[in-house]
């Protein structure tokens, strides 16, 4: 039960990339953003619940990052953007603090 559960998981996560990618490459950044930003939020619950960085958190953060920068949006508007992820998987301040710390 458990193999098919991650089969699963797996093609879900696959098509979920795919439609990123999609959206990225017929430059429809808006639309990709919430997706880039859910993705993100998945791999930080990763994180918290086992308490091992998930291996493509790094690169998850720097693509969002990157997707935010591509929409014109100030610094301000980013960190405040990125700050509000850490609630939402289940982190407290200064344990979100710490982990985007290691993360840029």
């Amino acid at each position: 039960m458990d193999l098919a559960r991650g089969s699963h998981r797996t093609a879900a996560v696959s098509r979920f990339i795919s439609s990123i990618l999609l959206l990225k490459a017929t430059n429809r950044l808006a639309e990709a953003e919430p997706l880039m930003q859910r993705h993100l939020v998945i791999f930080l619950k990763f994180t918290r619940t086992t308490g091992h960085a998930h291996p493509y958190l790094r690169a998850a953060f720097g693509n969002y990052l990157g997707r935010l920068s591509e929409l014109s949006l100030g610094k301000l508007e980013i960190d405040k953007r990125t700050a509000g992820h850490g609630p939402e998987a289940g982190y407290d301040a200064a344990s979100f603090a710490t982990l985007l710390g290691q993360l840029q």
